[in-house]
């Protein structure tokens, strides 16, 4: 089966299957209706989308934290370089008076 439909469907597909084993063991018959089954499992990937999303928003606020510390730091950076030459070229002039 595996390779005439795929590996994600066959995935897809188990957990279908187990959705309605565990109706079965629960009620000693399936009754749960195809569009039950497909609003159980979507009702799962919303969840699972939710948890991914806020775990990748906080990702995105690290990381704007952590670029707003690499562009501070660059600014210093290019702020003491600037000390240095303007330090070096008073240095030069004084050298010529």
């Amino acid at each position: 089966i595996k390779e005439v439909v795929g590996n994600e469907k066959l995935k897809k597909y188990e957990v279908l299957k187990r959705l309605h084993k565990k109706e079965i063991e629960k009620h000693r018959e399936d009754t749960l209706s195809v569009k039950d089954a497909y609003m159980e499992r979507f009702k799962k990937l919303k969840d699972n989308a939710t948890v991914r999303e806020a775990s990748l928003a906080s990702e995105i606020e690290t990381l704007k934290a952590s670029n707003l510390k690499a562009t501070v730091s660059r600014i210093n950076i290019e702020a003491i370089k600037r000390e240095k030459n303007l330090g070096d070229d008073m240095m030069k002039l004084f050298k010529q008076m």
